[in-house]
């Protein structure tokens, strides 16, 4: 597996958008048609034990580029109404499935006005990687005191009927611009380093290229399941 890091500044705060966006989903336009249950919309909760919406792939591939798509925006969506959605679309549409998260992790949407195009999650850096170790150049003590500083890509995923040239690039580069902030309105502690996995044999990690990402290695085991 393919281990990167970059090293990332400035960031922003997204607004919310979540009224527009579930009244968007149920609306058809993405195909949404039947609604969940309030009183389960608990992101702490296994997938087995909510209801989580009907989700129908659009019969229209989304075309066009990213100026005619823009302005693309990005909901955080962990602990909100807006879970359950990302939790069943990561199920439904990303290669690997859904997995619950455990411990630290933020989940986004990327929307062009209120419809989904993309899923992010963002979760705690794996315990120890030896490329990422010797890249940071960190003793065993400086890891374990400082490991909670680096975030994981741990999903990553455009949905299969939006095809768009350089958005996955782009979104990911929103969402790193506002992550060190979340994080830490979130956490209270700070990020210095993100990573991610790439499989190679699946995919060349363009689009982490592309956002500026540099691949420092091979991992000799999975540490982690790829994005």
């Amino acid at each position: 597996m393919e281990s990167a890091i970059p090293i990332t500044g400035a960031y922003e705060r997204g607004n919310g958008l979540e009224t527009g966006l579930l009244e968007a989903l149920y609306s058809g336009g993405t195909g949404m048609v039947r609604l969940f249950r309030g009183g389960d919309l608990k992101g702490s909760r296994p997938m087995s034990n909510i209801s989580v919406p009907f989700f129908k792939k659009p019969v229209e591939t989304l075309f066009g580029t990213l100026k005619s798509l823009r302005p693309i925006t990005l909901e955080l969506v962990s602990g909100t109404d807006l879970e359950p959605v990302w939790d069943y679309l990561v199920k439904q549409y990303h290669y690997l499935g859904y997995q619950k998260l455990l411990g630290r992790r933020l989940k986004y949407l990327a929307l062009v006005g209120e419809h989904p195009v993309a899923a992010l999650s963002w979760s705690a850096a794996a315990l120890k990687i030896g490329v990422r170790d010797r890249f940071i150049g960190w003793s065993d003590a400086q890891r374990k005191n400082f490991l909670d500083r680096i975030a994981n890509n741990s999903r990553f995923l455009i949905f299969p009927w939006v095809l768009v040239p350089r958005l996955a690039s782009h979104v990911l580069s929103l969402n790193i611009r506002r992550l060190a902030r979340d994080w830490e309105q979130r956490f209270h502690q700070p990020l210095w380093l993100l990573e991610t996995f790439v499989d190679p044999s699946r995919f060349k990690g363009t689009s982490y290229k592309a956002a500026n990402w540099k691949c420092i290695g091979h991992t000799c085991r999975r540490y982690r399941e790829p994005t």
